[in-house]
């Protein structure tokens, strides 16, 4: 980012106060509401366990970038932050440092969540059959019938993006502590760096959903083709109970062929037994 970009920024936001600032956190609170709703259902302890570490290590690139941060800028009001500048005009600089804090508590949580849900998921973005990487790449999310499906599909593979992107934190801090500015400046910029890490993201959903496609047993039927991601619907016990109720008055049920309940007398060579003398 240039410097009259930066300065532009952070022109536009003191203009709107402390709103954007308040916005930003409240925002955040509802996203991991939101996220805590989505995974309400999850069961698994091992998509949970990948969300906590998938935290912790977002958290560590947040405190570092927080902790340099201050070192270098004691005074938030003077930090190259357009939140923390407005935050600090409005509540003073010990707000702005608690607003700052737990802020990247709340992301660094938002984030174990994104990639849970992640996991969760996953198999939204199978498509209906592939046999090769390329197929499945080209193929991917063709399963999602709806638009509701598309929607959950697109927002699984967001998910897991969001989570990768903290790892930027790390290499803010990194060009944050570098007090010489001549080898500051030979660092990679961080749009540079942000664009990589997303290519790397993508490219690595791709080949990790396409691991556990691979890995996911799938058994097709006659009619159709048994689809994981949807789970069938459980039928009523009072349904179940009618059912096996007409079967039973049934003399003969055949199921695919196969005589179930039915008595028949064996013919052919017990009758030639009988008839030879």
């Amino acid at each position: 980012m240039s410097d009259r970009t930066l300065i532009e920024s952070i022109s536009v936001v003191e203009q709107l106060g402390v709103g954007l600032p308040l916005l930003a956190w409240v925002g955040v609170v509802l996203a991991v509401g939101a996220m805590s709703f989505a995974l309400r259902h999850e069961r698994r302890v091992a998509v949970y366990a990948a969300g906590a570490g998938a935290a912790v290590l977002a958290f560590a690139g947040h405190l570092a970038d927080y902790l340099v941060t201050l070192h270098r800028s004691p005074d938030p009001s003077l930090a190259a932050n357009a939140l923390w500048r407005a935050t600090v005009d409005g509540f003073g600089i010990e707000a702005a440092k608690v607003y700052g804090l737990s802020g990247r508590i709340l992301v660094s949580i938002l984030a174990g969540q994104m990639f849970a849900f992640y996991l969760a998921n996953a198999r939204r973005l199978y498509p209906r059959r592939a046999g090769s990487f390329l197929e499945f790449a080209l193929r991917l999310g063709n399963r999602a019938r709806t638009a509701s499906q598309r929607a959950l599909a697109v927002l699984t593979w967001s998910a897991f993006l969001f989570a990768g992107m903290q790892a930027r934190c790390f290499y803010v801090a990194l060009v944050n502590a570098i007090d010489d500015p001549a080898r500051a400046d030979r660092m990679p910029s961080v749009p540079a760096v942000t664009v990589a890490l997303l290519l790397a993201l993508s490219a690595s959903c791709l080949i990790l959903t396409y691991a556990t496609f691979r890995a996911c047993p799938r058994t097709p039927t006659s009619h159709r083709e048994i689809d994981p991601a949807y789970p069938p619907v459980a039928r009523p016990a009072s349904v179940l109970g009618v059912a096996a109720r007409h079967a039973e008055s049934l003399d003969h049920l055949t199921v695919s062929g196969v005589v179930v309940g039915a008595h028949t007398r064996r013919h052919g060579p017990e009758l030639r037994s009988r008839s030879r003398p």
